[in-house]
C-alpha cells in the first residue's frame, strides 16, 4: 500500500508540474529614427509695371518700333531706347542661388499682345541683363536681342539682393500673321486710351 501510494503521489506530482503556468522572461526591442530639420535656399519674384511708353495719336507703329526694337522680316532691329529701356521686376535669391525665370503675356508663345483701336499689336520680350548678368541670344532670327524668353528662360544665380530683369519689348510687324498681328507699320495709332496686358511670372529655383 505504502509502495502505491508513493507512486501515485509522484504521478500526481509530475501532472501538477505540467498543469503550472510557464515563468514570463523580460524583453526588448530597440530601433532608430531621425529628427530632420532642412533650411533651403530661398528666392522670390517682383513683377513690373513695365511701361512701353506714351504716344501722340498721330503716331504710326513704325514709330513705336523706332522707339522699342522691331523683330520683323530683316530680322532684330533695336530701338533708340536700347536694349535695357524697360524694368520688367526682380528677383531675390539667396546668395549663389541658381534660377530660371520667364515671363509671358497672353499672346501665342507668350508675347505681349495688345488690342489698339480696333488692331492686334504683338511684342516680343527679350531680356538683356538680369543683375548683373548679361542674358545670351537664344534665336539666330534675332541677334543681340538678348534673351527671347518665350523660347527658353533667363537665367542667373542669386546675390541675397534684388536683382533687375532689364529688357526690351520689340514690335511684331503684320509680316506674322501666325501672332495675330493686324497692326502695320504705317498706320496710326488712332484714338486716345490705355491699353494693357497681363504679365505671367515663372521663377525656378
Amino acid at each position: 500500500m505504502l509502495s502505491n501510494f508513493k507512486n501515485l503521489s509522484c504521478a500526481a506530482l509530475a501532472i501538477a508540474a505540467m498543469a503550472l503556468p510557464g515563468i514570463a522572461h523580460a524583453a526588448t526591442n530597440t530601433a532608430t529614427g531621425a529628427a530632420n530639420l532642412a533650411v533651403v535656399s530661398q528666392c522670390s519674384v517682383t513683377g513690373g509695371a513695365v511701361n512701353l511708353g506714351s504716344f501722340k495719336s498721330t503716331d504710326t507703329w513704325g514709330d513705336v518700333s523706332n522707339l522699342l526694337g522691331l523683330f520683323g522680316p530683316a530680322g532684330y532691329v533695336p530701338g533708340t531706347a536700347g536694349q535695357e529701356n524697360l524694368n520688367f521686376g526682380s528677383v531675390t535669391c539667396d546668395a549663389g542661388t541658381p534660377y530660371s525665370l520667364t515671363i509671358k503675356g497672353s499672346g501665342r508663345e507668350g508675347t505681349v499682345q495688345l488690342g489698339v483701336n480696333g488692331k492686334v499689336v504683338t511684342f516680343v520680350t527679350a531680356f538683356k541683363k538680369v543683375g548683373n548678368v548679361v542674358q545670351t541670344d537664344n534665336t539666330t532670327a534675332y541677334v543681340g536681342a538678348g534673351r527671347v524668353v518665350y523660347a527658353s528662360p533667363a537665367t542667373a544665380s542669386g546675390t541675397g539682393t534684388p536683382q533687375a530683369v532689364l529688357g526690351s519689348a520689340n514690335l511684331i510687324t503684320s509680316n506674322y500673321a501666325v501672332y495675330g498681328t493686324t497692326a502695320a507699320l504705317t498706320d496710326a495709332l488712332g484714338n486716345s486710351g490705355a491699353f494693357s496686358d497681363t504679365l505671367n511670372y515663372t521663377l525656378t529655383f
